[in-house]
Parts: C-alpha cells; sequence; structure tokens
C-alpha cells in the first residue's frame, strides 16, 4: 500500500478530533513551548555569558603570566590564546543566535568591543615583555586603566545579561498565561487526539514513513562524510521511500566511481609516470609543509640530492629500456630503506630528492651513506640479458633557521651533488650553509 493511501486513513480518523482540539492544542502548546524556550535561553545566556567571561579571565592570566616572566613553551600559550579566543568568538555566534534584539545586538557589540580592547592591551603587553620591557608590561597589565577596562567588560555584560532576561521573562509569562487559558480547552478533547495520534504516529507513519526516511537520513550522512560503503535500505520497497532509496543508491554508486577518478587523477598529478615517485610538484607541496612542520616544533630538515652516474651512458650502452629499470630500481631500494614520513621524489631525469624530518646532519650523512651502499649492490638486466650495474652520487644540506622555502637547501644540496661528481663519483658530500 503506498503512503497516499495511509494517509487518506489518517485523515478520515483525525477530521473529527481536530475539529474540535486543533486550534486550541496548537494555541496551548506553542505558548508552552514559548515558555520553555525563553527559560531555556535565559539559562543559555547566563551560561555563555559565564563562559565568555571564563575565556577573558584565562586570557588576562596568560598574558599577566607571559608578559612578565620568560616563557618556557611559547607554541603552547599561543595555541591556548588561540583557542580561547576561537572559544569566545563561537559564544558571540551563539548569543546572536539567540533571537536578539537590535538593542541587545547593540549591546553585545559593546561586550565584544571591551573585550578586544583588553585583547589589545594584552597582546601589546606580551609583545613588550618578549622584547625585554619587563616593567612597561606589568604596567599596561596592572595599572588603573587595564582594570577600568575589565569593569567596563562587566558592567557591559551585566547591561546586557539583564536587558536579555527582562524581556525574556516577559515573553515567559505572557506565554505561561496563555497556555493555563487554553489549557482547560485542550483537556476536553485531548483523550480522541491522543488515540489519533498513536495510531497514525506509532502505527502506519513510524513504520512506513519515519523509520524508513530516518534511516535513508542516516545514510545520507554517511555519504556526506565519505563512507561510500554504507548500505542503502528500503530499496525494495514498492513506494515513495523505495524511490528514494533507490535514487540514493545511484548516487552513491556514482559517487564510489567519481572517486575512484578523482584518486586516480591525483595520482596522475602528483606521481611520476614511471618510477612511482612523487614528481617535482608533489616534492614542492610536501617540502612546504615540512618547512611549516619544523618551524611550529623547533625540528630539523636534511635535504638530499642523487644523481646516477653516467647515466647517459647506460643508456648509449644497454638501450633506454636498461636505464628506466635502473630508475624504477632506484626507487624500490631507497623506498625500502626510508621511513614513512621520509619524502622521495623524481625532480627530472636521473636526478631525485629526499627529504628527512627531524634528523640532523650526522643522521642524513649515515642515511645518504646508506644508500649509497645498497644502490651499488642493485643488478639490473639489459634487453640482451648483459648485467647493468650503476653508482649513485649523493649532495646533502641542512635547512637553516630563517629558510622559509626549500629553494637555498636544494640548491646547497645541489652543490654538495656537484662536488661529489667532482670528487670521482659514487660519494656522499655535505654542502654547509
Amino acid at each position: 500500500m503506498r503512503i497516499r493511501s495511509y494517509t487518506r486513513i489518517g485523515g478520515a480518523i483525525t477530521v473529527v478530533t481536530l475539529i474540535l482540539a486543533g486550534a486550541a492544542a496548537a494555541f496551548t502548546w506553542q505558548s508552552m513551548d514559548q515558555s520553555r524556550s525563553s527559560a531555556a535561553r535565559q539559562s543559555a545566556v547566563k551560561d555563555l555569558l559565564l563562559g565568555f567571561s571564563e575565556t577573558t579571565s584565562a586570557l588576562s592570566h596568560h598574558a599577566r603570566r607571559v608578559a612578565t616572566r620568560p616563557d618556557p613553551t611559547p607554541g603552547e600559550t599561543l595555541r591556548r590564546e588561540s583557542e580561547d579566543l576561537r572559544k569566545r568568538e563561537q559564544i558571540v555566534v551563539q548569543l546572536q543566535g539567540l533571537g536578539l534584539t537590535a538593542e541587545e545586538q547593540t549591546h553585545l557589540a559593546a561586550v565584544k568591543r571591551s573585550a578586544d580592547t583588553l585583547v589589545g592591551i594584552e597582546r601589546m603587553a606580551i609583545r613588550v615583555g618578549s622584547q625585554g620591557d619587563i616593567e612597561r608590561a606589568r604596567q599596561l597589565l596592572f595599572d588603573q586603566a587595564y582594570e577600568a577596562q575589565r569593569t567596563d567588560l562587566a558592567n557591559a555584560m551585566h547591561a546586557f545579561q539583564v536587558r536579555v532576561n527582562a524581556r525574556m521573562s516577559r515573553s515567559a509569562e505572557s506565554a505561561r498565561q496563555r497556555a493555563e487559558a487554553l489549557m482547560g480547552l485542550t483537556l476536553a478533547a485531548v483523550g480522541l487526539l491522543a488515540v489519533c495520534v498513536i495510531y497514525i504516529s506509532f502505527g502506519l507513519i513510524q513504520r512506513r514513513v519515519i523509520g524508513p526516511i530516518g534511516r535513508l537520513h542516516d545514510v545520507v550522512e554517511d555519504l556526506a562524510e565519505g563512507q561510500l560503503d554504507a548500505v542503502v535500505p528500503c530499496v525494495d520497497q514498492q513506494d515513495e521511500i523505495g524511490v528514494l532509496a533507490r535514487s540514493i543508491s545511484h548516487l552513491r554508486d556514482k559517487e564510489i566511481e567519481n572517486k575512484k577518478l578523482r584518486d586516480e587523477l591525483e595520482r596522475l598529478a602528483t606521481t611520476d609516470p614511471l618510477t612511482g615517485a612523487s614528481n617535482r610538484r608533489a616534492f614542492m607541496d610536501a617540502s612546504d609543509l615540512e618547512i611549516k612542520r619544523a618551524r611550529r616544533y623547533g625540528g630539523t630538515l636534511a635535504v638530499v640530492m642523487a644523481d646516477i652516474d653516467y647515466f647517459k651512458r647506460i643508456n648509449d650502452t644497454f638501450g633506454h629500456a636498461a636505464g628506466d629499470q635502473a630508475l624504477k630500481a632506484i626507487v624500490r631500494t631507497f623506498r625500502g630503506s626510508l621511513r614513512p614520513m621520509d619524502v622521495l621524489g623524481r625532480l627530472g631525469g636521473e636526478e631525485f630528492a629526499i627529504l628527512l624530518p627531524g634528523v640532523d646532519a650526522q643522521a642524513a650523512l649515515r642515511t645518504a651513506e646508506r644508500l649509497r651502499s645498497l644502490v651499488k649492490a642493485i643488478v639490473v638486466t639489459a634487453e640482451d640479458n648483459r648485467e647493468v650495474r650503476f653508482t649513485v652520487s649523493f649532495g646533502v644540506a641542512m635547512l637553516e633557521p630563517g629558510e622559509e622555502t626549500i629553494e637555498q637547501a636544494l640548491r646547497r644540496s645541489d652543490a654538495g651533488l656537484y662536488a661529489a661528481k667532482a670528487a670521482g663519483r659514487d660519494c656522499v658530500v655535505m654542502q654547509p650553509a
């Protein structure tokens, strides 16, 4: 039976009940909801303002601590400050979403301006404190002007809360009075209405509409989150729900196909097609991320350049197929020896680059020496079954303080590579800054 048939049955049963109690019940519940909503909003405003005050106090505490004595963990302090500011902005957004009047919005803006002024003073104090002027930082954070600003913020928050509470109290009281006046009329028909609601909601709609739609909603949410293996229910139902389920199933199948295409395009755009190593673009993108990570956490980053010795001779003597096999063998060997976090890229021809996060110069040299030894053991078979052996020269450089891109470190490691070639090849040279 289709959903339209169920709705006709439900409509015939409920028509008399709705005539008797519909209007009264609607106004009663609406009034009760308004009363509860006003009370809930009052409580929400109180809780949100408390949270706003707590984050403001936390920011003030952090500023006074950081500005007046050395900070051993500046990264953690910055993270905490950013988190508190984000919480405060979220609280303001939540307050704005409570249906404030224009006057209340004005008072809320005053609260935010006062809080922003405090943050400006605190940031100025942190800046002068970090420059060594502790006395000036103390003056900014402990003088009467700063305390007066904090008092202004407290007064603005109090004024905002008083106005919101007054309006919501009036609204709640008015809604409560309307609800009491309509409750008597509603009670006369509540029994019959309850029977109708139970029959429709828990009998037909719950089983044939709400339940399936709820399950389909869950599937749609899973698909939106990328869970493309979600099983679509109700596809065999011969009604509107079944049509909707089959449409969702079709969209899921299309999205699976699209994801495969996107993944393949991403692979083609970032991978060297011959060796499977990262191409130049992907390598440079990865280097930007590693530099940011090294700067954020105070880590190190080594860059290794590698170039096959006499690669043209391999191509000329054994054929380009043998040269391709040599390039593939090097990538397999490097990947088998490098860590998962290391980045291997083919920059062009027979030239490769490696990022080694978190290692010092000596560790980078040891890694390059290990790779050099492994390459010497590689044997590639040419098309005429001759064995091809080869060596690789390496240049190593470290990312230096103040360098925000990989270009300078790449140039140094490339200079080390040329020095290794000049020294007879098949060796590793560290190129200092």
